[in-house]
């Protein structure tokens, strides 16, 4: 995403169940276009991307992320969505604004809990 016109954009972190990545939405327009050529551009790159991982890695992601889905409905977030079959949660970029969010957040990530999480467009 930097290297795309985002410089902006976070590095992941790694954790020691994953990858997570906190991303600071005041700084970011999903909407723009300047990011959504960036994310179009790096979209293989997400978690579960492509046909490269093997249906195993992917079971594993899709576990690891409903425990991390459970995780935030169980701290705040009740519509908080599962997993895809690659493992990756779809979340609506409104949904993220909220105090809810990021301090459930803060809790299951710093309780090792990780996913691929896909920002969507969506309005504020």
């Amino acid at each position: 995403m930097q290297t795309h016109g985002e410089p902006g954009y976070p590095e992941p972190k790694v954790t020691g169940k994953g990858i997570s990545q906190s991303i600071n939405r005041g700084q970011l327009d999903p909407n723009s276009p300047q990011y959504k050529a960036a994310a179009a551009a790096c979209q293989k790159l997400q978690p579960g991307a492509g046909t490269g991982n093997s249906p195993a890695d992917q079971a594993q992601a899709r576990a690891e992320g409903l425990k991390y889905s459970r995780c935030m409905r169980a701290h705040g977030v009740p519509d908080f969505p599962d997993p895809n079959g690659q493992g990756v949660i779809d979340v609506n970029v409104s949904v993220t604004y909220s105090a809810e969010y990021k301090t459930a957040t803060s809790y299951c990530q710093s309780h090792g809990y990780s996913a691929g999480i896909s920002v969507q467009g969506g309005g504020s």
